[in-house]
C-alpha cells in the first residue's frame, strides 16, 4: 500500500490523491492490529486503503466502484463522436437508457402511429449501437461532458467492456417483441458482445 502525507495537511491520500481521510493521527499507517491505540473508525480506513475498496481496485473487481455517468469518445480531432450514458466500469456494462413512450400516439393525417415498435428499437437500438462500438474502436480519447461524471475512465478501459444493458421507459408486448428482435440481431453480427434490456425505466 502507498500512503503519502500531504505537504501542510493532516491528510492522507491513496497513491491517486483521490480519497482523503482527515485527521487520522499519527497512529493511521499501522497494520491491523500493529498499534493499540487505533479506534475502530480509524482502523476501517485503513482497511479500506489497504483492500482497494476507494480506489476501485479491490478483490471483488476492478475499476471504479461507482456508475460514471455520460462518458463522450471523441475523435483524432476532438470532435465528440458518441457518447455514453452511463458505464459500470467494475463489472464492466454500458447502460443506454432509451426513452418508448408515446408510440401509440397516432398521426392525424396518416391515422397511424408515428412509428411502430420494430422501427423505434431498429433505430434506437440496434442503428445506434452499431455506430456506437463503432465509434468506439476509431475514438482516440475520452472526456467528461458538461453534466457528466468529471473523472471518467480512459479509451483503453472502456474499450474492454462487451456488454450493453439498454433501459427503456416503456414496457408493452409489442415493446419487449420489437427489442428482443433488435437485440438477436445485434448477437448475430457481435458475437463477442452480450445484449440485455430492462423495462420500465431504470432499476
Amino acid at each position: 500500500m502507498n500512503i503519502r502525507i500531504t505537504k501542510g495537511s493532516p491528510l492522507l491520500a491513496t497513491e491517486g490523491g483521490h480519497y482523503r481521510f482527515h485527521d487520522l493521527g499519527p497512529d493511521a499507517p499501522h497494520s491491523k492490529g500493529s498499534g493499540p491505540h487505533i479506534s475502530p473508525e480509524r482502523q476501517k480506513q485503513i482497511d479500506a486503503l489497504e483492500s482497494g475498496e476507494y480506489s476501485g481496485k479491490g478483490s471483488k473487481g476492478t475499476g471504479e466502484a461507482r456508475p460514471i455517468k455520460e462518458v463522450e469518445i471523441v475523435d483524432h480531432t476532438g470532435k465528440p463522436i458518441g457518447e455514453l450514458d452511463e458505464i459500470d466500469l467494475k463489472n464492466g456494462i454500458f447502460y443506454e437508457d432509451k426513452a418508448a413512450k408515446g408510440l401509440d400516439i397516432i398521426n392525424p393525417k396518416t391515422v397511424l402511429p408515428a412509428q411502430t415498435h420494430q422501427q423505434l428499437t431498429n433505430k434506437q437500438i440496434l442503428g445506434k449501437t452499431r455506430k456506437r462500438i463503432k465509434n468506439i474502436a476509431e475514438a482516440t480519447a475520452t472526456r467528461a461532458t458538461k453534466n457528466g461524471t468529471p473523472e471518467v475512465p480512459s479509451l483503453e478501459q472502456i474499450k474492454d467492456i462487451r456488454k450493453f444493458i439498454f433501459r427503456l421507459d416503456g414496457d408493452t408486448p409489442e415493446l419487449r417483441q420489437a427489442v428482443k428482435n433488435s437485440l438477436e440481431q445485434l448477437r448475430k453480427e457481435f458475437p463477442d458482445y452480450t445484449f440485455d434490456a430492462l423495462f420500465g425505466g431504470k432499476k
